[in-house]
């Protein structure tokens, strides 16, 4: 498969997932979570092809939380 032509899987997901992909050193694949998307699935995927990006996007990791009194705690 073409790494610049998202796979029929990517459709079936858009309706949770903006996919983009960022230009230059460094440059990789991305896919924010939409709204309306589950509360629990990471809001950021990132990866260096489209399919693996795909099949994060398929199983998404849980996002992490922090407690707002953690980040505000003193250092």
């Amino acid at each position: 498969m073409d790494t610049a032509t998202p796979s029929p899987q990517v459709d079936d997901l858009a309706e949770y997932w903006h996919v983009w992909r960022s230009r230059g050193p460094g440059a990789a694949w991305y896919a924010s979570k939409k709204a309306g998307a589950p509360a629990e699935w990471a809001p950021t995927l990132a990866a260096d092809t489209l399919p693996a990006l795909e099949r994060l996007m398929a199983d998404p990791p849980r996002r992490v939380r922090t407690a707002v009194s953690d980040l505000q705690a003193p250092r």
